[in-house]
């Protein structure tokens, strides 16, 4: 059976102990990608002018005792079509990048969001071809 954080916590014993619990808390914390079955095709890229799309997608695989979950993330290739089911790759980006997505001077723009490595910034990478037209 699995500790979970708390339960290491209180059987720290030493300063190293914390670190070490603490490393572990931060790793489960910093996304930085997974694949993805596609649950949904939420927005097609193009339609309605849109210049990306979004899929909702399930990823995989999940941790011990780790319950079936469903994101959003960001696609801004126009030529591939995305089917439910498909197997995606998706990448987490640093910062809050949505904002700027309908930005029309195409400048960077600076995020007051204080989030780093949030499940919210994914993009989608595709892997399966057998959709692609």
């Amino acid at each position: 059976m699995r500790e979970n954080l708390e339960g290491k916590v209180s059987k720290a014993s030493s300063l190293l102990d914390v670190l070490n619990v603490m490393k572990e808390k931060t790793m489960l914390d910093t996304h930085v990608a997974t694949l993805a079955y596609v649950q949904e095709i939420v927005l097609e890229a193009g339609t309605e002018g849109s210049i990306y799309g979004c899929l909702r997608v399930k990823p995989f695989p999940l941790n011990y005792n780790q319950q079936e979950y469903a994101i959003q993330a960001y696609y801004f290739d126009k030529k591939h079509k995305y089917a439910v089911n498909d197997i995606v790759l998706i990448v987490f980006c640093d910062l809050n990048f949505i904002s700027s997505l309908n930005a029309i001077d195409y400048k960077p723009k600076m995020t007051n969001d204080p989030l780093t490595h949030s499940l919210k910034y994914g993009i989608v990478i595709p892997l399966m071809a057998s959709h692609v037209d």
